[in-house]
């Protein structure tokens, strides 16, 4: 970091706050022209709310990203220096946002969108952002030579979705999303990445001031302009802290953070595989749909994801000073038994419901026997 103190203390403020304020102007002004042009996601029986709400706050995070970085680099150029590749980063981003946009007014199929994020990934690989060394639970540190291309693009694929396969309830994205941006920055200020900590901090910013409007009832959905960007961010983020430290293990305190997110992610790919359906074709069957199932409300759902996410975030902070060998192994371990108890937990409520149907069915023909 920058050697003055109150400089890192006014950079890390000129990150946050600029991104912050604006973000709340954009939004504000953004749900006046979207509801004026009805650029809005209207209500289905597929869907929560009852009124058209605007559902393009990507807007908002990638206008607050952009004057809030470009702030930080005129004015401390050594917090933005030529060692992290901007010029690819700000393209991915551009790439991820701008499909996103398209997909939110107007649905592109998800072989489109997943395209857009292996080309985003390409693009960080060329600019030199690569995960080599690739740290693996239960084997240790390898060097994945000529894959590291694939899995670099890999990388980015799933962090860009992690976040997409949450926004499913008002403020859950968007709230576990400024917890890991706080988090990722906390980790980036420790490995002296400016940079990431800049980068992290204007994300913040930005999803504070979407969040003010993306709380229940909201006025204003991330989108997948929003979700899709804001998942690449952290991609980025994290892939920040390899090249700095050159080690593989480097890759999970980005990734503690994120692993409320990454376990949704985990279950749905993989129980959507098992059960032999599309895994890029959304449904109902998430953990913040189970937990409403299973009687939670809207607020007691969203502030458990919130805690959990709050958790994860301290423990990837303090695992800097642990081995980052054991935390790794311990985090496949519980996304293997959050893994098993969801399916168990699935398999129960469709039980439930079946025989709630076949109740329901018995007592149909009965009543029409006895109106016979």
């Amino acid at each position: 970091m920058i050697s003055d103190p109150s400089q890192n203390i006014t950079g890390m403020l000129l990150a946050l706050v600029s991104a912050l304020i604006v973000s709340l102007l954009v939004s504000r002004a953004l749900i006046r022209f979207c509801l004026q042009h009805d650029i809005v996601d209207k209500p289905s029986q597929r869907k929560r709310h009852k009124e058209p709400v605007p559902n393009i706050g990507g807007v908002s995070v990638i206008l607050s990203m952009i004057v809030s970085m470009s702030l930080v680099g005129l004015l401390f150029p050594d917090w933005v220096g030529p060692s992290i590749p901007w010029l690819h980063i700000s393209l991915g981003a551009l790439l991820i946002f701008g499909i996103g946009l398209y997909d939110d007014i107007q649905p592109v199929s998800a072989w489109l969108k997943l395209l857009s994020q292996a080309a985003a990934g390409l693009l960080l690989y060329f600019g030199g952002m690569v995960i080599d060394p690739l740290y693996i639970p239960f084997v240790g540190e390898v060097h994945p030579g000529a894959w590291s291309a694939l899995i670099s693009v890999f990388w980015v694929i799933l962090l860009s979705n992690a976040i997409n396969l949450i926004d499913g309830l008002d403020g859950l994205a968007t709230g576990v999303g400024l917890i890991g941006a706080i988090a990722v920055a906390a980790i980036s200020f420790l490995l002296d990445i400016p940079g990431g900590v800049a980068l992290s901090l204007a994300l913040a910013g930005a999803l504070v001031g979407v969040l003010y409007f993306n709380l229940y009832p909201a006025r204003l959905f991330l989108g997948d302009s929003g979700a899709l960007l804001v998942g690449y961010l952290f991609a980025v983020l994290s892939m920040l802290a390899p090249i700095k430290s050159f080690t593989g293990a480097a890759l999970f305190p980005p990734l503690v953070a994120l692993a409320v997110p990454l376990v949704e992610t985990f279950t749905s790919f993989t129980r959507r595989l098992l059960a032999g359906k599309n895994v890029l074709k959304a449904d109902r069957r998430h953990l913040f749909h189970y937990l409403g199932y299973l009687g939670l409300s809207y607020w007691a759902t969203v502030r458990t994801f919130w805690a959990f996410s709050a958790i994860t975030g301290a423990l990837s902070i303090v695992m800097l000073f642990w081995d980052k060998s054991l935390v790794a192994r311990g985090l496949v371990v519980i996304m293997v038994a959050v893994l098993a108890l969801f399916l168990i937990l699935g398999g129960r409520l469709r039980g439930a419901a079946l025989q709630r149907k076949q109740h329901c069915k018995g007592s149909s023909i009965a009543k029409k026997n006895n109106a016979e």
